[in-house]
């Protein structure tokens, strides 16, 4: 099996000569340094240069989609100005509306507990029950028609305060065998795709 990550997103803090004592926070042992240089000096982002690297633009729907495949294996895109202004505008509205509580991590057997892997606040939104959600949920399953949504989680909406961090991980469960899956691997499979704006 292969863990595959479907889309990703560097975020970058204020550009810092080097790893050093001027910023540290709780869990930073989770990261290696090439990672949290990549926080630290967005210079030192080379991704674009990779051999195997390709950008396209494409139209679908009457609208065009720009991607740039940085790895095949495992598979990491980049779709750029997949959303308008507005519909940007309209959620990150809904998000100050919400209530943010801290983010837990799930362990091998499924137990969610507190760590200092993932330091974030979250909330869960239910695509139908807003319109600037459903606007982005749509905007994504008519975009990616080679997707199956049916079986999509719902959106988890993310904030990170001063020191949040969600370390370098993957979503992809690995059981012992099969008696150990939940009801949702049993249900749907393995989470096999991460979409994150």
């Amino acid at each position: 099996m292969y863990k595959i990550y479907v889309f990703s997103l560097f975020l970058t803090y204020s550009a810092l000569s080097s790893i050093s004592d001027e910023f540290q926070f709780d869990g930073q042992e989770f990261w290696d340094d090439e990672s949290r240089n990549l926080c630290d000096d967005v210079e030192l982002d080379t991704t674009w240069q990779w051999e195997k690297a390709v950008c396209f633009e494409y139209f679908w729907n009457y609208q065009a989609v720009k991607m740039e495949v940085i790895a095949w294996r495992p598979g990491l895109v980049i779709y750029r100005d997949l959303f308008t202004g507005k519909q940007v505008e309209d959620y990150l509205r809904l998000m100050e509306e919400q209530e943010f509580e801290e983010q837990q991590v799930v362990d091998d057997d499924g137990t969610e507990f507190y760590s200092k892997v993932r330091k974030a606040n979250g909330t869960q939104i239910i695509a139908k029950d807003f319109p600037a959600a459903l606007s982005i949920f749509n905007t994504v399953k008519n975009l990616m028609p080679n997707l199956d949504f049916k079986y999509a989680e719902d959106i988890v909406a993310l904030s990170y305060h001063p020191g949040g961090h969600y370390a370098t991980h993957h979503d992809y469960l690995e059981y012992p065998s099969e008696k150990e899956w939940d009801a949702w691997m049993r249900n749907y499979g393995n989470r096999f795709g991460t979409l994150i704006m």
